[in-house]
């Protein structure tokens, strides 16, 4: 089959991709293996480390990407969701894939699409589709290393068609997506362990909830998989630029990731490293070093502007909204400061805007660009009871304008991660005007 069509361009690609997001949501590994299948296994072509949990996986796999590329391999990093654009997803060595290469393993599985439809079967899902198109850019870049994070859950999610990693992992679990998942951690522990392959070694992150670790110790014994726990770090210093911390014999790291749950998390990274070593990889002392001073995670306490501090974060999860609250506890307490909030109306916000209650002097809520947003006005009717002073903004761009006007010292916006890009293009937009 010939790929080679000039009138479909990278704007096609993406329509095709977020076109089928109305086909919904499917859970199940059939359509992607078949997908696959017709596309020569791609998957079968890269070394993968396949990474689950609520919280935390993100930060492990770009950290994990960014220490491997510091050893001079060649690495690819699958993440979701994208923050300011699409091509997020996909990175190689930190960069994200490029417009055409996109394009064109994008025509390719739409093509095999068609071809699947037209024999009866069903059409891929929006994240069968990206994760096809992403294993066919990995095997085209030729990486050495696919660092691999689950979508949702881990048993169904369609990265699981992997069938041989090299190392599996499971961060920290807490409560998201109980509609799919279950509604206790050991249900939702138990989604997460369906990465677990057969006599691969699984780390897991230190701090775990009991109850989700008696699954996951269950599920490797009987997978016979060797389960490592990561050390928990020793934090020197922790600001809003980062962390300088000590774990696993390394002394003095520095991650230029706000919050000491990301130092928690990069100790998976540590023992992963570890997983590789022992499997014959070779990455030096140095690369670890360098690769964590290299990291940069969006939307993840990030800074965009100063004077005032204007910090994103993508906590959406009540775990996510714990580790939100400690950080801005411990690096701006007695700070003024302003909080833009935007949810998705299948997450817990009543319990999120109660965790928030204490922490700033003014909340403004948004509605979130996405069809399963809540509306402001909801979000804040629901604040009301917990913040002091809370207004619903017309749109995000005025909710920057808003905060900027109470002259605080920090405005921090969290939420969906959805939200997060016009968030970033409103301060910039602002930052201008206030120059001219």
């Amino acid at each position: 089959m010939k790929h080679s069509n000039k009138s479909f361009t990278y704007e096609d690609a993406l329509d095709f991709i977020h076109g089928a997001l109305k086909l919904g949501s499917k859970l199940g590994l059939s359509n992607i293996r078949e997908l696959l299948q017709r596309l020569d296994r791609p998957q079968d072509k890269v070394q993968c480390i396949h990474i689950a949990g609520t919280n935390g996986k993100g930060t492990v796999t770009t950290s994990l990407a960014a220490v491997l590329s510091a050893a001079g391999y060649r690495v690819g990093a699958y993440t979701s969701p994208y923050v300011f654009r699409f091509n997020e997803r996909i990175q190689i060595d930190g960069e994200e894939i490029a417009d055409d290469s996109l394009t064109r393993n994008t025509l390719r599985v739409k093509e095999t699409c068609a071809a699947m439809v037209a024999e009866g079967l069903p059409h891929p899902t929006e994240f069968e589709i990206v994760t096809a198109v992403g294993f066919l850019c990995f095997a085209e870049e030729k990486c050495d290393y696919v660092v691999l994070e689950v979508g949702l859950g881990g048993r169904l999610d369609a990265t699981n068609v992997i069938e041989n990693p090299l190392c599996t992992a499971i961060t920290s679990i807490g409560f998201d997506h109980m509609q799919y998942l279950g509604n206790s951690l050991s249900e939702i522990a138990a989604e997460k362990c369906g990465i677990l392959k057969e006599g691969v070694p699984a780390v897991v992150y230190g701090q775990q909830p009991e109850e989700a670790l008696a699954v996951i110790r269950a599920a490797c014994a009987e997978k016979k998989a060797t389960m490592r726990m990561a050390d928990v770090p020793k934090i020197r210093e922790a600001g809003y630029r980062g962390s300088i911390f000590s774990a696993g014999g390394y002394h003095d790291l520095f991650l230029p990731l706000a919050g000491e749950h990301m130092a928690k998390n990069a100790c998976v990274t540590l023992e992963i490293i570890r997983v590789l070593r022992e499997k014959g990889i070779s990455v030096p002392d140095e690369a670890i070093y360098e690769g964590f001073r290299s990291v940069r995670h969006r939307g993840r306490l990030e800074t965009v502007a100063e004077d005032p501090l204007f910090i994103l974060d993508g906590a959406h999860n009540l775990d996510g909204i714990d580790a939100l609250c400690r950080a801005v506890d411990g690096m701006f307490g007695g700070k003024k400061i302003v909080l833009i909030a935007g949810m998705l109306a299948d997450k817990e916000y009543g319990k999120a805007m109660e965790k928030t209650g204490g922490l700033s002097e003014k909340l403004i809520t948004v509605t979130v660009p996405s069809p399963r947003a809540l509306s402001a006005e909801k979000l804040a009717e629901t604040a009301m009871p917990y913040h002091q002073n809370v207004t619903a903004a017309p749109s995000i761009p005025a909710a920057v304008a808003a905060a900027y006007a109470e002259k605080p010292d920090v405005i921090l916006a969290f939420g969906s991660l959805y939200m997060l890009g016009e968030v970033y293009e409103a301060v910039q937009a602002f930052q201008k005007d206030k120059k001219r």
